[in-house]
């Protein structure tokens, strides 16, 4: 963090965070201990479904277009996946 935050700013955002489901906590003497309750893995993957979501419920254009950028940044990132993911639509057409 580039400066230090309030313990009640911390303690707000944490206590929401532990609301929402991706927070566990426990008590510790008199305080509460907080852990992810998601693997790094699993919060990807969390992550690209509520992207997904996202996009069924843009207008075509701006959906369009945010399918035009994740296309262009993984040609430029990740451009296996990218290949994967050609080879994966193909096989879906071909069967349909």
């Amino acid at each position: 963090m580039p400066r230090p935050l309030a313990y009640t700013t911390l303690s707000t955002t944490l206590a929401r965070l532990y609301r929402k489901g991706l927070l566990s906590r426990r008590l510790l003497d008199k305080s509460f201990l907080y852990t992810s309750r998601l693997s790094s893995a699993q919060l990807e993957l969390q992550l690209a479904r509520d992207l997904v979501k996202a996009l069924t419920r843009c207008t075509d254009t701006a959906s369009d277009q945010l399918a035009a950028a994740i296309v262009e940044v993984m040609h430029g990132e990740l451009p296996e996946l990218l290949q994967e993911l050609k080879r994966a639509i193909a096989d879906e057409a071909d069967e349909s």
